[in-house]
């Protein structure tokens, strides 16, 4: 059931610190809008994926490629989890050069006819779901959002890309320094974790549970928390070298805010590797060794949440 007193405090700071970047493509909470209550866990990708260049190309509904400004509309009635409806397949197209689209250098053509998931069934989706249903009584319940609001075609491009695309789209100066990237990129950052922190103050959460590595990296160089560069345990995540990672950590300034007056606790933050390339739904022994590992350390954390 939706908390409607929440629901108004996050749409709120969201309209706030995001108006800048309304018309730009992106998403806030996947999940419900019920998740948005008291809730133990949430998850985060990196950003939203896809191609910004394409706007709602196959008509799907619900819509899953919207404005920032449509996406809060749509979270206000949303009943069930983006992970949980059809995503388009844009692996069944091909990239065309877009030279005359500044800053596009390059977008997905759709296949035609343009092709689409089962819903639920998009690879992030499915692993998304693997993940969550191990470590919670069930995957719809934990609260999914991203680090970054703001879509992309590549996490890689978070960053120069990412700030021209919001440049772009709010008719800012075109200027391509890497101070005017770092500067731009910075205000984003500081504008989506403002909304997140009103997200923690009204769930209160004992995990985060950060499916990127680069998210994790942009996390540690702009000091958004504390206590968080070295790992108090990891295991292989069972896919070439990667590991997935147990640290501790506080808030910035702020852990009497998110976490309730007089409170010193802090939350654990458990860093997995990408969805899209941590193949978790193809059974195999050491991958879901380490999805049990993460759902472990999960209940740990919600159980002695004493730190």
């Amino acid at each position: 059931m939706c908390d409607s007193d929440a629901l108004a405090r996050f749409d709120a700071v969201a309209r706030r610190e995001l108006k800048p970047y309304f018309d730009a493509i992106g998403d806030v909470i996947y999940s419900a809008n019920s998740t948005l209550t008291r809730n133990d866990v949430i998850f985060w990708g990196i950003n939203p994926g896809g191609d910004p260049a394409i706007r709602d190309p196959i008509g799907l509904m619900p819509q899953v490629q919207m404005t920032i400004e449509a996406a809060l509309d749509a979270f206000r009635t949303r009943d069930e989890s983006m992970l949980e409806v059809a995503w388009p397949n844009n692996g069944n197209g091909r990239f065309e050069e877009l030279v005359d689209n500044w800053p596009f250098t390059r977008r997905y053509r759709t296949s035609d006819p343009p092709d689409f998931y089962p819903p639920g069934q998009a690879f992030y989706q499915r692993r998304a779901g693997h993940l969550l249903g191990a470590v919670v009584p069930a995957a719809e319940e934990a609260i999914v959002s991203n680090f970054v609001f703001l879509q992309t075609l590549d996490a890689n491009q978070i960053g120069g890309s990412l700030a021209n695309v919001v440049r772009n789209f709010c008719n800012l100066p075109c200027g391509d320094s890497s101070d005017s990237i770092k500067e731009n990129l910075q205000r984003i950052l500081k504008s989506c974790w403002r909304v997140h922190m009103e997200i923690f103050a009204i769930a209160k959460p004992k995990v985060l549970i950060v499916a990127s590595k680069r998210a994790w990296d942009l996390i540690s160089e702009y000091g958004l928390l504390e206590n968080c560069t070295v790992p108090i345990d990891k295991c292989k995540a069972g896919q070439g070298e990667w590991d997935c990672c147990v640290y501790k950590a506080h808030f910035r300034n702020c852990d009497r805010e998110v976490l309730g007056a007089g409170s010193r606790r802090g939350i654990t933050i458990i860093q997995v590797p990408h969805l899209s390339r941590w193949p978790i739904d193809v059974p195999r022994e050491d991958r879901q060794r380490a999805v049990q590992w993460v759902a472990c350390k999960v209940q740990e954390a919600i159980d002695k949440w004493d730190f």
